[in-house]
């Protein structure tokens, strides 16, 4: 699994939201000046068009799969594993 990020500037997010790459969903991280655009996948293509600023790609730990959910669940103040007092 491999994490790609796509750093663009923020006047140019529109039109990176257009690109076939991300017409599927995406992460969306926002800066003062940029945005940055992720996507987690296999064999990803190496994506160019204007505007793009950089591009990162990153391994996934293994473990993903089970690691994932805890975590989201965890970033918005639930937990699955939480213990009664």
């Amino acid at each position: 699994m491999i994490r790609l990020g796509l750093r663009v500037r923020a006047q140019d997010a529109e039109l990176a939201r257009a690109q076939p790459i991300l017409a599927a969903g995406c992460e969306e991280i926002e800066s003062e000046d940029h945005v940055e655009f992720v996507v987690y996948g296999e064999d990803l293509p190496e994506p160019s068009f204007p505007g793009l600023v950089s591009v990162s790609r990153t391994p996934v730990a293994p473990g993903w799969e089970t690691a994932w959910p805890y975590v989201y669940a965890f970033e918005r103040g639930r937990t699955r594993n939480r213990k009664k007092r």
